[in-house]
């Protein structure tokens, strides 16, 4: 009987021993840990955060670029050299505040020449860059095309700036015309630019060759419309594929 009671005691000061010791053991193991926290974050936590913050605000905090937009005036001119049109009003007399003209209004003129007659693989619009990997805005449209195809001029005009090296910039080999009421329209990644500088050009005429020069994963035309300066997206104006 007292041997049973004495075998009764050690397993219960046993276990009671068993249960000290797990405890203790996970006691050291979440000290450890906590140690090893607080040494990793002293040591790198500053660096973590900095990476965080500047990956996020590189690649999507970013503001939106209002140059982008035109006004009612700017419209008004693309208006005028897309078409033998009147110029339109969006001011009202009694406010004083501009109307944007509509999308549909834009596309209804559909009178400029389409540069290369294939499908937009990029639009105008915020995008993860193909090659930097940054989120960038995108300026233009890309127009697939092949190597060596004919670029042709949107609209009558003038050479005003070629490349025709394609290392100075990242459109590559690249030729802008400038056409009425501070219009200009700009064909980049070129292979070949045809025109001198000065040169008059007709709506239609071949000025360039499609190419893969600058910064561009194939070949294609990287087209751009800007009216004084400011960038249009070039759907607003003309159906692409």
């Amino acid at each position: 009987m007292q041997k049973e009671k004495r075998d009764k005691k050690i397993k219960k000061e046993k276990k009671i021993l068993d249960r000290t010791l797990d405890f203790v053991v996970c006691q050291v193991s979440i000290s450890f840990v906590a140690v090893a926290l607080v040494f990793a974050l002293k040591l790198f936590g500053g660096q973590l955060y900095d990476m965080s913050y500047n990956l996020f605000d590189e690649y999507f905090n970013q503001d939106t670029n209002t140059s982008q937009v035109l006004n009612a005036s700017q419209t008004n001119a693309v208006l005028q050299v897309l078409g033998d049109v009147q110029p339109l009003s969006y001011t009202s007399q009694q406010t004083e505040k501009t109307t944007p003209v509509s999308k549909q209004e834009l596309k209804n003129l559909n009178s400029i020449c389409i540069p290369v007659s294939g499908r937009v693989t990029s639009e105008y619009s915020w995008r993860v860059h193909p090659i930097s990997g940054k989120y960038l805005f995108h300026s233009g449209v890309d127009i697939a095309g092949d190597m060596g195809e004919d670029i042709k001029c949107a609209l009558d005009g003038k050479v005003i700036e070629r490349d025709t090296v394609g290392t100075a910039t990242s459109y590559g080999k690249y030729i802008k015309v400038e056409h009425e009421n501070g219009v200009v329209t700009l064909y980049g990644h070129c292979s070949k630019i045809i025109n001198q500088v000065g040169d008059s050009v007709k709506k239609g005429q071949v000025i360039a060759l499609v190419g893969s020069t600058g910064n561009s994963t194939g070949p294609h035309l990287h087209f751009e419309v800007r009216v004084n300066g400011q960038k249009l997206d070039p759907s607003l104006v003309a159906d692409f594929v």
